[in-house]
């Protein structure tokens, strides 16, 4: 189904309010054009999405931001929808791990989850023909952008 991208994030952005207030991270949409779309389940992507806020908030330290944001590419035919966040990031190392069923960027931490969300996350991604990646840089914070086909 065609989906408008941009709508789906307010949606989850409005869903994930309360955590955020309670996390004192703010999270904010940074899609710059009106309209992305693309062709995809909205309740698995949507799920997908609150996943990735999720975990954003809760490796984010208070006072910090999580930008939300769809933009074209980067393949064609394919257009992104992205999050980033400014918590510790994740070792070059740890990056696939993460994706791999109760897999975490630090094993034995207890971070309140079962290591299931970022395999959803991935799932999902290659469910629609695309894919997930994850970027972090050695100042911290993570990029993720679920790459999904285009409309």
């Amino acid at each position: 189904m065609r989906i408008d991208l941009r709508l789906l994030a307010d949606a989850a952005l409005s869903g994930m309010a309360g955590l955020a207030q309670i996390s004192s991270v703010k999270i904010r949409q940074a899609t710059a054009e009106e309209f992305i779309f693309a062709l995809a389940d909205a309740d698995i992507v949507r799920r997908a999405l609150d996943n990735l806020l999720d975990n954003g908030l809760r490796y984010s330290p208070a006072g910090s931001s999580i930008e939300v944001w769809a933009e074209p590419g980067p393949a064609a035919g394919k257009v992104s929808l992205c999050v980033r966040d400014h918590g510790p990031g994740i070792a070059d190392s740890m990056r696939e791990r993460i994706f791999e069923k109760y897999g975490q960027a630090e094993p034995g931490a207890r971070s309140g989850n079962q290591g299931l969300g970022l395999t959803f996350v991935r799932l999902a991604g290659e469910a629609h023909g695309g894919a997930v990646t994850v970027e972090s840089p050695a100042t911290g914070g993570c990029l993720f952008r679920i790459q999904l086909p285009a409309a």
